[in-house]
C-alpha cells in the first residue's frame, strides 16, 4: 500500500497510534479511543497531540511515497485506516 516495500522509521507513539488504525481499516477512531490504545498508562494527553502525531507519521509516509493516502482525516470524528 505504501512506502515502495522500505521500512518507515517511526517512533514507539507513532507505531502505537498506527497499530491502533490497522487494527480496523476503515472504521473511524476517534482521537479519545487513540489516545487510550496509544497512552494506555497515561493520565493526560491532549487531543491535539494525536494531531501532531498523525502529521508526522503521514509525512513520513509521504517522503517514502508521494502517493501515499493510508491515514484519513474524518472531520469531526477522528481517523481511520482506509485500504487502497
Amino acid at each position: 500500500m505504501c512506502c515502495n516495500d522500505s521500512p518507515a522509521t517511526l517512533t514507539v507513539t507513532e507505531f502505537r497510534l498506527l497499530e491502533a488504525l490497522v487494527r480496523d481499516p476503515g472504521h473511524v477512531k476517534t482521537r479519545t479511543q487513540l489516545m487510550e490504545q496509544a497512552y494506555p498508562y497515561d493520565s493526560y494527553m491532549s487531543e491535539r497531540t494525536i494531531d501532531s502525531y498523525i502529521k508526522r507519521m503521514r509525512q513520513k509516509f509521504i517522503n517514502m511515497d508521494p502517493d501515499f493516502s493510508g491515514i484519513e482525516t474524518v472531520y469531526g470524528l477522528g481517523y481511520r485506516y482506509k485500504l487502497e
